[in-house]
């Protein structure tokens, strides 16, 4: 399976990242950000496009539909377990998932977004 991951905001160029799902690497890869994570250290644009692409890898081989992979994914991740300026690139982020057959899911603030002067947590 192949999932293209498009992280995109204006005025900011699209930034995409493809990744392979053939072996173990990228959940290895997957977990020690997880520990990261859990460890209270923020992670970058990278780092985040990777968890996307592995929890959707995840839910197309379970079956799941463009709507639950969209809903499941949107505000995986917080604000606060992000490098500074990473989540303001990541306000619409776009999965082209190719396995048995070709699926576009976009995901409209994927990042968590922290409650602040006028802004709504969703």
């Amino acid at each position: 399976m192949l999932i293209r991951v498009t992280a995109r905001e204006e005025p900011y160029p699209p930034v995409t990242a493809a990744f392979r799902f053939n072996d173990d690497s990228l959940t290895v890869a997957a977990r020690m950000i997880k520990e990261r994570l859990a460890q209270n250290l923020r992670i970058n644009l990278n780092d985040a496009m990777l968890l996307f692409a592995v929890q959707a890898a995840s839910l197309v081989i379970s079956r799941a539909g463009p709507d639950d992979i969209r809903r499941k994914l949107s505000g995986m991740i917080s604000y606060d377990q992000m490098m500074p300026g990473t989540p303001e690139m990541m306000r619409r982020l776009d999965l082209e998932i190719h396995g048995d057959g070709t699926d576009l899911v976009t995901i409209d603030e994927p990042v968590l977004r922290r409650a602040g002067a006028g802004e709504n947590v969703h």
